[in-house]
C-alpha cells in the first residue's frame, strides 16, 4: 500500500456543541494500488481527553486527470 503524509498540518481548532468548521489539509500520496485513497480523522475530546476517530469514505483519484503532455 502507498504512504500518505500531511504536507501542511492544519491549525488546531476548538468548537462548541452543534458548531461546525471546515478544515483543509494537503496530503502527499507516494503510491496507490487502485487509485483509492483511504483516510481517517483523529481528534481529541477536550473534556475527556479520549481520542475519537472518523473513517472517511474512500477518495477515488484517476491519475489520467492529472497527466499532461510535455510542452
Amino acid at each position: 500500500m502507498g504512504d500518505m503524509k500531511i504536507v501542511e498540518r492544519p491549525q488546531s481548532q476548538t468548537i462548541g456543541p452543534l458548531d461546525q468548521i471546515t478544515i483543509r489539509a494537503s496530503i502527499k500520496v507516494s503510491s496507490t494500488e487502485t487509485g483509492h485513497i483511504f483516510g481517517t480523522i483523529v481528534y481529541t475530546d477536550a473534556s475527556t481527553l479520549e481520542k475519537g476517530y472518523i473513517n472517511l469514505n474512500d477518495i477515488h483519484m484517476d491519475i489520467m486527470d492529472y497527466i499532461r503532455p510535455a510542452t
